[in-house]
């Protein structure tokens, strides 16, 4: 993804431009992330945004306390250049990632640094029981002892079946039992914190294409083998989740002609 400058976009356009707001402060966090500590020319340079575009990404950023300015300064030549840096540890984010078997949890710095970490043996096709799990975890990891400061910015679920992403909706979890569940709108009224819930392998692949193998890939497969069997595709820099958000469903897949006209009400065919 390419990110612009506002300059280049109508000022009548309004919707256009809030977009472009948020692709460039997301590709500049991004890089600040990647590359501190840098120069506010350097990231101008390097995203092809205005240097008075960045300026004011890091004015917000800083008042935020996700960026700190150097005292240190980078010589090229010519003038010194002040340098900013991500503040990774300013902020916190509870991750859970909800299996068949079992559920992990984990409170981490936004550098990816795990501060704490606790685990659950999920109940199969219990879906009040796993739901009830699910918020225990969570109570018990903002209980954690953090360093001083450091606030929680959200909650992070990857939950195991087949996820509406903008609505927050777990459509289908077999191993949990749960069907069309809420989940993110009942996080967020129980804990008044933003929540994302994404199904579990693409927040995988995505883990990968931003911190493991996948590091610098456009595109990507990731294919998890556990309770059940999923994938998570990343094409060209983004989650491909498909029509449905159903995408990289391979459980679902028809090993053999055997399995035609037979009825799956669990795990599907290949899983089976």
């Amino acid at each position: 993804m390419t990110p612009h400058s506002l300059d280049d976009f109508s000022p009548t356009n309004s919707g256009n431009a809030a977009l472009m707001r948020r692709l460039n402060r997301s590709s500049v966090l991004d890089l600040l992330r990647q590359a501190s500590p840098i120069s506010p020319t350097e990231i101008s340079s390097r995203l092809s945004l205005s240097l008075p575009t960045v300026m004011r990404i890091l004015e917000e950023l800083a008042h935020q306390g996700l960026v700190v300015r150097l005292e240190e300064q980078q010589y090229s030549g010519g003038r010194p250049r002040s340098l900013v840096s991500f503040n990774g540890t300013s902020h916190a984010v509870i991750g859970l990632d909800l299996g068949g078997t079992k559920m992990y949890g984990t409170v981490a710095d936004l550098c990816g640094t795990i501060q704490a970490e606790v685990y659950r043996a999920s109940v199969p096709s219990h879906p009040d029981e796993n739901l009830n799990l699910t918020i225990e975890m969570i109570e018990e990891l903002l209980q954690v002892p953090r360093r001083e400061g450091q606030k929680v910015l959200g909650i992070g679920v990857g939950a195991p079946g087949v996820t509406l992403f903008g609505e927050g909706v777990v459509t289908w979890a077999p191993s949990l039992g749960w069907r069309d569940l809420p989940l993110r709108d009942l996080l967020a009224q129980r804990f008044g914190l933003e929540v994302v819930v994404e199904n579990d392998v693409n927040l995988a692949a995505l883990g990968e294409y931003g911190f493991g193998v996948a590091k610098g890939a456009s595109s990507l497969v990731c294919l998890a083998v556990g309770t059940g069997i999923g994938s998570g595709i990343v094409l060209e820099r983004k989650i491909y989740r498909g029509y449905h958000q159903s995408a990289g469903e391979v459980g679902y897949l028809l090993p053999d002609k055997d399995a035609l006209g037979k009825r799956y009400e669990h795990f599907g065919a290949l899983e089976s």
